[in-house]
């Protein structure tokens, strides 16, 4: 493909045109500002789902003292501990469906179904660590994790 002179120099002057919008500076974007609205808990939390700002789940690890592990729950006015009947072991992982149930996943395999206000322990095929889940629905959930020995990871459906 041959250019003309001046085609080339018209290609060269427009190109730069029309890719701006004027002068119009940036749109500035809010910044987010964190703050602190839970702290001095017995245990770390190393997850947190929630379907609206007044149903916020968050989970996480081991209080050692004898109520397992920690999962605390807020209504949009306070955080509350909710015990899931586990003696032992963190939860790594929390994920749900709008109007429920929830999943949690952690130590030992485990993953605990949350509905109407109670846990169930799930079947799993394993126990190694529940690093994640997630799910298309209630009935289609996956779960992945692993160890740090040679087993490596794991993928469940």
């Amino acid at each position: 493909m041959k250019f003309e002179g001046r085609s080339l120099a018209l290609l060269l002057l427009l190109g730069p045109i029309t890719a701006c919008e004027g002068d119009k500076p940036p749109e500035e974007e809010d910044e987010q500002i964190w703050e602190q609205v839970h702290a001095g808990l017995p245990a770390a939390l190393l997850s947190v789902w929630g379907q609206s700002a007044q149903d916020v789940w968050a989970v996480g690890g081991d209080t050692r003292d004898g109520d397992g592990p920690l999962v605390v729950h807020f209504d949009g006015q306070q955080w509350e501990r909710v015990l899931t009947g586990e003696a032992q072991g963190s939860l790594w992982w929390v994920f749900g469906f709008q109007g429920g149930p929830m999943f949690m996943g952690g130590d030992g395999g485990v993953i605990l179904r949350y509905d109407g206000g109670a846990f169930t322990r799930m079947d799993t095929p394993g126990n190694d660590t529940v690093f994640g889940l997630w799910g298309a629905a209630p009935d289609d959930m996956w779960a992945v994790g692993g160890s740090s020995d040679a087993a490596g990871g794991f993928a469940w459906r």
